[in-house]
């Protein structure tokens, strides 16, 4: 690494996208946003979503979850985490992917079995690994705690891996993002103030 002055190419020969397929599961707003963004690097775009997303039409191929699953060179998760697709990536699903995809989950960490991950990437099945959620977070997200009584033990050794990126879920934590979250309020009681009803509310809680 050059941050211990080595210079060398030493297992850090990479692979072009334009060369490469990337799979994505979820196509709405910010699934769209991705693809959008790939399509300048030239790479072949399968998608999956149970409801195709006219803003992208033409830019992806949309495909079967299976497809998808076993043609993509790298993997990104879009999509919301629901009871049918809670821990889409398991074991079985691992196992019917390319040997050396890259998988990248910011969605939700539900949607991962994070045993059978760190499996896939010590045995090599996946070559990489990205994500910014993780299903039982709860305990330390947005806390500074002591790596000595940290839980999570299949966490901690992802993170030890060289080949595996974890940042806490920290993705939607921009300028632009906070200044949204405020005036979106800020609108939210306005208009509950001046209607009596709001069109952000959430129901069904």
């Amino acid at each position: 690494m050059v941050s211990q002055f080595d210079f060398t190419l030493n297992g850090l020969k990479g692979r072009e996208l334009r060369n490469m397929t990337v799979g994505v599961i979820g196509t709405g707003r910010i699934g769209a946003e991705t693809i959008k963004n790939l399509t300048g690097f030239g790479c072949n775009i399968l998608a999956y979503d149970l409801y195709e997303n006219k803003a992208v039409a033409g830019q992806v191929t949309y495909s079967g979850l299976d497809q998808v699953l076993t043609e993509s060179d790298i993997l990104i998760l879009h999509c919301p985490l629901t009871k049918e697709n809670e821990k889409l990536i398991n074991s079985d699903t691992l196992a019917r992917m390319k040997d050396g995809t890259v998988l990248i989950n910011t969605a939700r960490g539900g949607l991962m079995d994070y045993e059978a991950v760190l499996g896939a990437i010590e045995n090599g099945k996946l070559s990489a690994a990205a994500f910014d959620v993780y299903d039982s977070e709860t305990n330390y997200i947005r806390k500074k705690v002591n790596p000595d009584s940290f839980e999570s033990e299949t966490l901690k050794k992802l993170m030890e891996k060289e080949n595996v990126i974890y940042t806490a879920h920290m993705s939607f934590y921009t300028d632009t993002a906070i200044e949204n979250m405020i005036l979106t309020t800020f609108d939210n009681l306005m208009e509950y103030e001046t209607k009596g009803v709001c069109s952000n509310e959430i129901t069904g809680i």
